[in-house]
């Protein structure tokens, strides 16, 4: 039976940018007039103000450059953000798909163009090192495997597919092989170790002044208040409108380039920053009224990205800060291209005109800050009782296995072991030295079968130990950051089933191929790690 859809009223997408801007009809043409030459003030006193803030940000760059990277990169994301929104409002612009096939018509010379040149860069990158172009096999091998058990091989579209991993290689381009946007991300990332840092202020305003020495560097006061700290701050930022505002934009650019719906591109950007379970919340009304292929691309970039609180605890186990946001983004446009090529798109889409996010119930900042430290609390807590489990069993299934193995006469047959050779070839061609790839092996096999938070803090232990080179460290870095394990199945079907009741049984049904796509997604940003990483990143 379809689904009914009075209730879904098409309406005009108001940002919060430019929701001054936005005038209700009055009988009274006196009136609207009025508001908005009020609302066109606005907007030229809102410009007005970039003065003062590119002289400050043009004496730090003469005071000091390095550090004034930062600020300035979000300063160039603000103005950027509003000089679109002048121009669209002036030409009555939608972010949507009418303006998508106007910006970029592709054909498929372009994106056969567009396949020759990723083949020509990665061929010019590998020639120094052709070593490197068995990652670039291995991202093949992923692409192949997943039209191969695709649900709908005949209708699979490949301008997604295809641009996604366009804008997948050209971020990790970027970030890898040139210096500024290597230092961007570098900045980036010890910017967001500073501010998490903060934490301990008030760590040590509950524990005590030296509750770090005292507890002798236990992870329930090291790690998890970090992960309350930072999820009061992504409450305080949805309720200011700032990740919708972000996200909104990037969404918007990713169904321009990749030619996907409004809703899942959408949900698939918030996914960078945001929860598998919190991100729909953007676009919650509309969940009830996804085609399929779209439910099957939300589920995958739940699966193929983290949450912005628990990239916080990893931060704090000393994985590379600017590595983790860039995987994060880099799996952004995997997700959605291998979701679009594992489950393609045979429906009608019914919400591409749709152009409302779901607003913060929050009265005020400290009643979101107040909200988000709850869920901080609730999701640090369950970090806690998932480690204690999941550790605990594998120990038991460990021990359970060397025993059955001494019976006859093997010894030391382990888990660990038998995970550390089914992954390896998987290792092996996303990159990883050979000397690395049972270790590599390994975390991917205990981030699949048990949480990512296990393989992090083991990744983390090699490191420490060096155990592991700087090489495959990075790689795995990249390729473990995503939510894609059997645990997270569970999570995502409960998450979204309340949000869309009716369509729980399409959740059901998807979420072991979304699982799927996600690490496939993952992996192959590994694979592109694997590609790009030179033996010393630009400085």
């Amino acid at each position: 039976m379809e689904p009914v859809l009075a209730e879904v009223v098409p309406e005009k997408r108001v940002d919060d940018n430019d929701r001054e801007d936005f005038t209700i009809e009055s009988p009274e043409g006196k009136d609207v007039a009025s508001r908005e030459d009020s609302s066109a003030s606005f907007r030229r006193k809102r410009m007005l103000l970039w003065l003062p803030v590119a002289g400050y940000l043009c004496a730090a760059l003469i005071n000091d450059a390095q550090r004034a990277v930062v600020p300035v990169c979000l300063a160039l994301v603000v103005l950027a953000c509003q000089l679109w929104d002048v121009f669209r409002l002036r030409y009555q612009l939608e972010m949507g798909k009418s303006c998508c096939d106007f910006v970029i018509p592709y054909t498929p010379w372009m994106l056969g163009a567009v396949v020759l040149s990723l083949l020509g860069l990665t061929i010019a990158l590998a020639w120094d090192d052709w070593s490197r172009l068995v990652p670039a096999a291995g991202l093949l091998m992923l692409v192949f495997l997943t039209w191969l058990f695709s649900a709908h091989r005949a209708d699979v579209k490949w301008r997604p597919v295809i641009t996604g991993i366009l804008l997948q290689f050209l971020i990790g381009l970027l970030i890898m092989r040139t210096t500024f946007g290597f230092r961007a991300f570098k900045n980036t990332g010890d910017a967001v170790s500073e501010f998490l840092a903060y934490t301990d202020k008030g760590s040590a305003f509950v524990f005590g002044a030296n509750y770090k020495e005292a507890s002798g560097g236990a992870f329930v006061f090291n790690v998890l208040p970090v992960v309350v700290f930072f999820s009061s701050m992504v409450a305080a930022a949805y309720h200011l409108g700032l990740v919708q505002a972000v996200f909104g934009r990037i969404g918007w650019l990713m169904q321009v380039v990749m030619g996907t719906s409004y809703c899942e591109s959408l949900m698939s950007a918030a996914n960078i920053f945001l929860g598998q379970t919190e991100a729909p919340l953007l676009a919650k009304p509309f969940l009830a009224h996804l085609t399929c292929s779209e439910i099957h691309a939300v589920m995958t970039a739940g699966f193929a990205s983290i949450a912005g609180g628990v990239m916080a605890a990893y931060i704090s186990f000393n994985i590379p800060a600017d590595h983790l946001l860039a995987a994060s983004v880099m799996s952004c446009p995997a997700a959605l291209a291998m979701a679009k090529l594992s489950y393609p798109e045979t429906e009608i889409c019914r919400t591409n005109d749709l152009r409302a996010i779901t607003k913060d119930e929050s009265v005020n900042v400290l009643d979101a800050m107040a909200t988000g430290v709850g869920t901080g609390i609730y999701l640090a807590a369950t970090i806690a009782g998932m480690l204690i489990a999941f550790v605990a069993a594998m120990a038991f299934l460990n021990s359970a296995l060397e025993w059955t193995g001494s019976l006859v006469g093997i010894q030391g047959l382990t888990c660990d072991l038998v995970m550390s050779y089914v992954m390896w070839p998987l290792a092996f061609m996303m990159g990883v030295p050979q000397q690395d790839c049972l270790k590599v092996g390994l975390l991917i096999g205990e981030k699949t079968v048990l949480s990512e938070f296990v393989a992090y803090r083991h990744l983390a232990d090699l490191v420490k130990n060096g155990e592991i080179s700087a090489e495959a460290e990075i790689i795995a870095t990249y390729a473990l950051c995503g939510f894609s394990n059997f645990a997270s199945i569970g999570v995502q079907i409960g998450g979204l089933s309340t949000l869309a009741p009716s369509r729980k049984h399409d959740f059901a049904r998807l979420a072991l191929r979304a699982m799927a796509s996600g690490s496939i997604a993952c992996f192959m940003t590994g694979c592109i790690a694997g590609i790009l990483i030179d033996g010393e990143l630009p400085k």
